[in-house]
């Protein structure tokens, strides 16, 4: 039987940080629809698999950030469109950005994924709310040149620290909101 966090409808906040958590099933977090706020950092978790977090459709803030997650499937933040934060950083993602995250986050504000072993962000990412992106510390290559049109309130960008060779000066073009660009 799936384990089921207790407290359904009523819990708002959930604190998992600082164990050793190197797994968590799908369905875990299933009755947990009140949720806003989810700290599940500093764990072992290296994986995280479609659907796990099916039933957060009231999150608004995630951090699973200083984990070991190597890889993401493309349903894993599905039910999420009512967040407005991520925090992501300091694991082991590797590849294409839009490829680890989707585009299901409609409502995404802040998005942190620094300090990992992101390649590249080719694919056009699709959160037209999102006003920081913080991607420093990565491994990335190249940028697509649409990468970022639909990111039209966008104010900063850090993309510091990263061996960044194909830039193309359409890159940041459409983002009219843009203040602060790190490269």
């Amino acid at each position: 039987d799936t384990f089921q966090f207790p407290g359904s409808d009523t819990m708002v906040s959930l604190h998992i940080s600082y164990n050793q958590i190197g797994n968590i099933e799908t369905g875990a977090f299933r009755n947990l629809t009140s949720l806003r706020y989810m700290y599940a950092s500093h764990n072992r978790l290296e994986y995280l698999q479609a659907n796990l977090f099916q039933g957060l459709t009231s999150l608004e803030y995630l951090d699973i950030s200083s984990n070991n997650i190597r890889s993401t499937e493309s349903e894993t933040f599905r039910d999420l469109y009512n967040l407005q934060t991520m925090i992501l950083s300091e694991n082991n993602l590797s590849g294409e950005l839009s490829g680890v995250l989707g585009n299901y986050m409609s409502n995404l504000v802040t998005l942190h994924v620094s300090k990992n072993r992101l390649e590249s962000v080719d694919e056009r990412l699709e959160f037209p709310n999102l006003e920081t992106l913080n991607l420093d510390s990565n491994s990335i290559l190249r940028l697509g040149a649409n990468a970022f049109d639909a990111l039209s309130e966008l104010q900063t960008a850090n993309l510091a620290i990263n061996n960044i060779s194909v830039l193309h000066s359409s890159t940041f073009s459409t983002n009219r909101a843009l203040r602060t660009l790190f490269l």
